[in-house]
C-alpha cells in the first residue's frame, strides 16, 4: 500500500464535516446511491480496505474470540496452547454461539480426551464445509493422543509441557523427537529447567531457533516466570 499523501492543511475540520454529513454505520449497508458501504460513507465496492485495515479487523475479531472464550468457556486456559489455539479458530470461524453446539467435542476436550475430542470436530457439518481447515484442527489436537500414547510417561506431564511436546511433535515427527534424548529424561522427571536447556542445546532447536527459544521459555517461566535464556 502506497505512503498517504500528506496535505497542505489540518483535516480534522474536514474530518468533522464528512463525520457530520455521513454519520457512522457499523454494519454494512446499501447507500443512497446504491453502493455498499460502511463506518463514516467507506464505498466498499469502488475502495474495498486495506490490507492494513483487514490485519486490524483481525486482530480485532481475535481478542473478541479470546475474551468470549474467557466468558464462556474458562476451563480453556488450562489445555494445551495447540487446544487452545484451535479453540480461538474455531470461537473466530463459527462465532462463540456457534462453538458451543459443539457439545461433545467440548466436553473431551475439557477431560482431555483428545482422540475422542478430534473425532467429534470431524464428524460435524462444518468440517465438510471447511475440509482441511477441520482436518488440520483435529491432527493438532491428535498431537496430544500421540504423546500421551506413544510416552508411558507422558500422561503424567502438566498441560503446557505436553503441548510443547505436541508442537515438537508436529516438526519433527516420532524418529526427531525420539532423538532428543536428553531433554525427554528432564521433562519425563518434570525438571522443567533443565528440559528447556537440554533443548535448546539440540540440532533442532539450532535449526529451529525462534520457535526453540519459544518452547524452552515456556517451560522455564514455570519455573520462573522472570527467567530469560540467551
Amino acid at each position: 500500500m502506497n505512503p498517504p499523501t500528506p496535505c497542505p492543511f489540518p483535516l480534522e475540520r474536514v474530518r468533522q464535516t464528512v463525520m457530520r454529513h455521513e454519520g457512522v454505520r457499523l454494519k454494512a449497508y446499501t447507500c443512497p446511491a446504491g453502493k455498499l458501504t460502511i463506518g463514516f460513507g467507506r464505498n466498499l465496492e469502488a475502495r474495498g480496505i486495506s490490507l492494513f485495515e483487514a490485519q486490524s479487523l483481525l486482530e480485532n475479531d481475535l481478542a473478541q474470540s479470546v475474551g468470549e472464550l474467557e466468558r464462556f468457556l474458562p476451563w480453556w486456559r488450562g489445555l494445551p496452547r495447540l487446544v487452545g489455539e484451535v479453540l480461538v479458530d474455531l470461537a473466530f470461524n463459527l462465532g462463540i454461539h456457534g462453538l458451543l453446539t459443539f457439545r461433545k467435542a467440548l466436553s473431551a476436550l475439557k477431560a482431555q480426551q483428545w482422540e475422542e475430542a478430534a473425532k467429534e470436530l470431524l464428524d460435524s457439518k462444518w468440517a465438510r464445509q471447511v475440509g482441511p481447515r477441520a482436518q488440520e484442527a483435529a491432527d493438532k489436537v491428535r498431537l496430544l493422543a500421540q504423546v500421551e500414547a506413544k510416552l508411558l510417561w507422558g500422561k503424567e506431564l502438566p498441560a503446557f509441557a505436553k503441548g510443547v511436546l505436541a508442537e515438537i511433535l508436529g516438526q519433527t515427527g516420532w524418529t526427531g523427537l525420539k532423538g532428543l534424548e536428553e531433554f525427554l529424561a528432564a521433562l519425563q522427571w518434570q525438571d522443567f529447567f533443565a528440559a528447556a536447556k537440554e533443548l535448546l542445546d539440540t540440532p533442532w532447536a539450532r535449526q529451529n531457533p525462534k520457535l526453540a527459544q519459544e518452547l524452552a521459555l515456556r517451560l522455564s517461566s514455570k519455573v520462573n516466570p522472570c527467567l530469560e535464556f540467551n
